[in-house]
């Protein structure tokens, strides 16, 4: 990566690869970065990722993408939570979550 991204994205990792085909992954940011991306509801209640915001830590992470599904955040399960409740919790978050 490139040196200015580590000033605010300072390590991106993939921490395990479910056979599942779920990747769990760690994003770092700072308190004042967006994570750069929107999340939408599926019928279900699946959390997914409806887009990647160009600049922002998951793009520069390249770990997330449009279409993935978001199943925990921290501990917290995700599905059945509602659009504002995942942006909040999203939002709060800083540092290697």
């Amino acid at each position: 990566m490139p040196e200015d991204v580590h000033d605010k994205v300072h390590e991106v990792e993939m921490l395990d690869v479910i056979h599942s085909g779920v990747k769990v992954v760690q994003i770092e940011k700072t308190s004042c970065e967006p994570l750069g991306a929107t999340v939408r509801n599926e019928p279900d209640g699946s959390v997914i990722i409806g887009r990647i915001i160009k600049g922002g830590a998951a793009h520069k992470s390249g770990m997330l993408h449009e279409g993935d599904e978001i199943l925990e955040v921290n501990g917290i399960e995700m599905k059945g939570r509602n659009v504002n409740q995942v942006c909040d919790l999203l939002s709060e978050m800083t540092g290697n979550r």
